[in-house]
């Protein structure tokens, strides 16, 4: 009788390989490698950065790729349970993890002109968010002894949805056999540089296509009084721009005033840009707005925003932060990495933009 049958005299009632100390004798382990991950991590990372690595990180200084791939295969008896449960190798999950906080690195140095005219606000999930002000009757004045007077509350704002942007990018067997630290470092720069150029390119495509708002009128349109007379960029047009943006009032009837902030006009546009600011700025040297050139900008259209900070016409915004994550190659004689962006962006409010059809 086979001493694991429960009628076996020598049954112990319960199997020696999932006793409770082998168990916790295996999380230990793997815990203590997941440490060692960590610390190689922070080596790895100090090297990308150009800056000596402090504490236990030093001890890896001098580990080439090929040493930290070599010490994630044997350092904690194969692989551990931090990717275990994917199927993805420890040194795979190193090389992403190192990846994804350059990238975040990169990413934070990037300034594209999207986040000039756009408020920052964050997604909570997928779900369309419904972004925008809430409009209030003007204060009036309240006499002595007098009732206050009862206002009317109303929401003006728009639905905005994050949606998923991403891309596969691979470090080779080559550079890691050679390595090639610069090419984890130029895959960071890759996948950050890329996920920027993709909320730019979504923002400008998105603000040309002139989407339609919950009120049956396009964004730039008569109806909202954004839209300049035609015309080739001059000071006269501008001057006509920031009336609009000026003469701008509440759902409720209330003048808002808004002061201009930026111009944004494409390459094509830019020195007609430059003189027509020139004859408006005042002799102390101060130009009355911020002149954004912007490649995807690509005819003689312009716009005019006031300072998002204060009253968004657009917002944008991520769930999260830039990632990447890890897949050892099959195919692919190397590791390939993904990097994912959860993005979105989206009209708010009209009033705070103006468009001009240029000539």
């Amino acid at each position: 009788m086979h001493p694991s049958d429960p009628r076996s005299s020598s049954y112990s009632g319960r199997s020696h390989y999932y006793s409770p100390r082998r168990r916790q004798t295996a999380i230990e382990r793997n815990a203590e490698a997941g440490d060692r991950l960590a610390v190689m991590g922070e080596a790895l990372l100090a090297r990308l950065r150009g800056v000596e690595p402090a504490g236990q990180a030093s001890i890896y200084d001098r580990c080439r790729l090929g040493d930290f791939e070599t010490l994630c295969k044997v350092g904690a008896r194969g692989t551990v349970a931090l990717a275990g449960a994917a199927g993805i190798a420890d040194f795979a999950f190193l090389l992403a993890d190192v990846a994804e906080r350059r990238a975040l690195d990169y990413y934070r140095l990037e300034r594209p002109s999207y986040r000039l005219v756009t408020r920052d606000s964050p997604f909570r999930n997928f779900k369309p968010h419904r972004h925008g002000a809430v409009d209030f009757s003007p204060l009036s004045l309240v006499a002595q002894h007098a009732e206050y007077r009862v206002g009317l509350v109303g929401e003006v704002g728009e639905d905005v949805v994050a949606a998923t942007y991403g891309a596969i990018l691979g470090l080779s067997r080559a550079a890691i056999v050679n390595d090639d630290s610069g090419a984890l470092d130029d895959v960071a720069l890759t996948a950050a540089a890329q996920a920027v150029a993709a909320e730019n390119q979504l923002f400008w495509a998105l603000l040309a296509s002139n989407p339609v708002l919950r009120d049956g009128h396009a964004y730039f349109s008569s109806a909202h009084a954004n839209v300049a007379p035609a015309g080739a960029l001059s000071p006269t047009a501008l001057g006509n721009a920031f009336a609009l943006l000026r003469q701008q009032t509440s759902p409720s009837g209330a003048k808002i005033t808004m002061a201009p902030r930026f111009l944004a006009v494409g390459p094509t546009n830019e020195i007609a840009a430059r003189e027509a600011l020139l004859a408006i700025t005042p002799p102390s040297g101060v130009a009355p707005v911020e002149l954004v050139v912007e490649a995807h900008i690509t005819d003689s259209t312009y716009y005019v925003f006031a300072d998002p900070r204060l009253r968004p016409g657009w917002v944008a915004g991520r769930i999260g932060t830039l990632t990447v994550m890890p897949r050892p190659g099959f195919k692919f004689a190397g590791v390939e990495l993904k990097a994912s962006l959860d993005f979105g962006t989206g009209p708010v409010d009209p009033r705070p933009a103006v468009r001009g059809p240029g000539a």
